[in-house]
């Protein structure tokens, strides 16, 4: 995993591990932006893609310059650092970034509950967010949109080590 300052838990690789990026939420969740880096010195590519809420996580799609994220709208005010402090019950959003010129692509999907996890297939043709209350939503990983939504599971929210990353 990695930490910096704006509380990144993890390094998303592409597909042949040439970039990365620093993203993913443990217990604090700050991030309102994600930069795209080169593996082999740690160099910027493209734009910094930048988001007015706070984002949980984000994942490269496939065969593509895009990145996907989930996040909230609004960053809180006041702003406040850790999960346990935030309101991840609220309808949260999905968006799609090509990380080369930093603008959006597609129409920004609402999401149940603030997505907390994203996960794009392999060929990049679906990307999963994992929403706080359980929820799926599987979302077209070339035009943007709404596949289905699945209650996975209910009860407890999905953070603080419930989510199995990658699995």
């Amino acid at each position: 995993t990695a930490s910096d300052s704006t509380g990144s838990s993890w390094l998303r690789l592409n597909a042949d591990a040439s970039l990365f990026l620093a993203t993913g939420t443990n217990s604090v969740r700050r991030q309102h932006s994600i930069q795209v880096r080169q593996a082999s010195d740690g160099r910027a590519v493209g734009k910094t893609i930048e988001w007015p809420g706070l984002i949980s996580d984000a994942t490269f799609v496939a065969n593509s310059t895009l990145v996907a994220l989930g996040g909230s709208r609004l960053r809180p005010t006041p702003f406040t650092e850790t999960i346990s402090t935030q309101d991840l019950d609220q309808e949260g959003v999905a968006q799609f970034f090509d990380y080369e010129t930093g603008e959006r692509r597609f129409a920004e999907l609402t999401t149940p509950s603030e997505p907390i996890a994203v996960q794009a297939s392999p060929d990049g043709r679906v990307i999963v967010a994992l929403c706080h209350r359980g929820q799926l939503v599987l979302i077209d990983g070339r035009k943007g949109t709404r596949l289905i939504d699945v209650q996975a599971f209910g009860g407890e929210p999905a953070n603080y080590g419930y989510v199995i990353r990658d699995r």
